[in-house]
């Protein structure tokens, strides 16, 4: 493997980001080259594959990781919006894998890498596109993994991860629900410190927060910090770091590990919606915040 001719090839629809993504590879010592593509085009899938074969080479590692969200409801989505989601989330993948996996069989040596999101195993209001896209992805990638069980030498491995610090879900804001407790003063849980001295600037101790406080200080809106989600349980689910997801996806691709939730806490999900009836799931969303995420959502600016 260490003789063979190493190279990254780079698709997008934007040739601005696309060069500068490039130089920064090249910059590295990697060889790396661009091709302008929109995946969720079948026919230009198979050209520019044909073009990256006769200028470059063969692609043995194949990520796929393009997506869109529009954001809305089903009544309020354009038609139009709806399709290009399944298109490029979905349908793209089906024509990348197409487009390299006969080449990947005959040499006996590929991977097919699906970057998701454990949208698909837990879908929210507000997103009904992208959810549908990446449950769609997600059968497409097991399938196809079971199908490659007698292929030697390709693999596939599947990635969900928690939200990621980028700006595609910007604007998207979990809120704190009312507690039992009227008016009681969240804002001194969610500031405490951990030795028990309470919170700069507030006074309050985990203790003091259960306490009755004025009803400006009730059920209020977390602000994300740079556009970033701060969940509810900041410390069990903190918003992943875009380079965390990349060098465990390196990892998962090395160890030929066919399914990847981030964080491991993720697995959970299979779990409680495998024993729990839908009202107590219901439930769940409305508790931790998820149920209003994306009533603030904007996205990329």
């Amino acid at each position: 493997m260490s003789s063979w001719k190493q190279y990254i090839v780079l698709w997008g629809r934007t040739e601005k980001c696309l060069k500068e993504t490039t130089e920064e590879i090249r910059q590295m010592g990697t060889e790396c080259h661009y091709f302008i593509c929109d995946v969720g085009n079948r026919e230009e899938v198979y050209q520019t594959a044909k073009a990256v074969r006769e200028k470059v080479g063969d692609i043995t590692i194949l990520v796929n990781n393009a997506a869109v969200v529009h954001g809305k409801s089903l009544m309020d989505s354009d038609d139009d919006a709806l399709l290009k989601s399944q298109h490029i989330n979905t349908l793209g993948q089906f024509w990348t894998t197409k487009a390299f996996l006969p080449r990947m069989l005959e040499l006996q040596n590929g991977h097919i890498v699906c970057l998701n999101s454990v949208l698909a195993l837990s879908a929210i209001p507000g997103a009904i596109d992208y959810c549908t896209s990446k449950a769609s992805a997600f059968a497409f990638m097991e399938s196809l993994t079971l199908g490659l069980l007698d292929c030697p030498g390709v693999s596939a491995t599947t990635v969900l991860p928690f939200h990621t610090s980028t700006e595609m879900f910007q604007g998207m804001r979990v809120r704190t629900l009312r507690p039992a407790l009227p008016d009681c003063r969240v804002v001194g849980i969610l500031a405490a410190r951990h030795d028990g001295k309470g919170s700069q600037g507030l006074g309050a101790s985990p203790v003091d927060s259960l306490r009755p406080a004025e009803p400006a200080l009730g059920a209020q809106e977390l602000p994300f910090s740079q556009g970033d989600i701060i969940p509810r349980f900041p410390n069990l689910f903190p918003p992943l770091k875009p380079e965390t997801v990349a060098r465990r996806t390196v990892e998962a691709v090395q160890l030929n590990q066919a399914l990847l939730l981030l964080p491991w806490t993720m697995h959970a999900l299979i779990i409680l919606k495998s024993i729990l009836p839908q009202a107590a799931l219901e439930e769940i969303h409305k508790f931790s915040g998820t149920y209003t995420c994306m009533n603030t959502f904007k996205g990329r600016t």
